[in-house]
């Protein structure tokens, strides 16, 4: 009986666990990162980025001063999952931390320039950002 006890506090722990994500809403819709992050030493080798923006096409807009797509920077350079229709918008690291972002629907490059902003001024996001603007050098931040 201690077994079937011990199994059932196992499954609901298992079913109630949120992660470092848990306060928000989970969206059908998700860009995937294209690529992980190596030799990480946190628990996660992507970022995760919630949005409110529902249109995955918008993520499609040509980045200033490149001619990359803002959803590639963010999903390839930065090692960023994007959620969409999220009820705000946040950025998760990869250690967990969050960051916050301006509440608003359609401005993806303004969106997008803050998390690289966001992003550039982490520990490893320094480099990628270094990456960014050596293939990208006239990029408009």
């Amino acid at each position: 009986m201690k077994q079937l006890y011990f199994i059932f506090f196992i499954i609901i722990g298992c079913a109630n666990s949120t992660g470092s994500d848990g306060d928000i809403d989970e969206s059908d819709t998700v860009l995937d990162a294209l690529r992980e992050r190596s030799g990480v030493f946190f628990d996660n080798n992507t970022r995760n980025y919630y949005t409110s923006i529902n249109d995955p096409s918008l993520f499609e807009t040509i980045f200033p001063g490149t001619e990359k797509s803002c959803g590639y920077i963010l999903r390839f350079y930065f090692y960023t999952n994007i959620h969409l229709s999220s009820n705000s918008n946040q950025l998760f690291s990869m250690d967990g931390s969050t960051f916050p972002l301006p509440n608003t629907n359609s401005d993806v490059v303004n969106l997008t320039r803050e998390v690289i902003k966001i992003i550039g001024g982490m520990s490893m996001g320094a480099s990628e950002l270094t990456n960014f603007l050596e293939d990208c050098p006239n990029a408009v931040l």
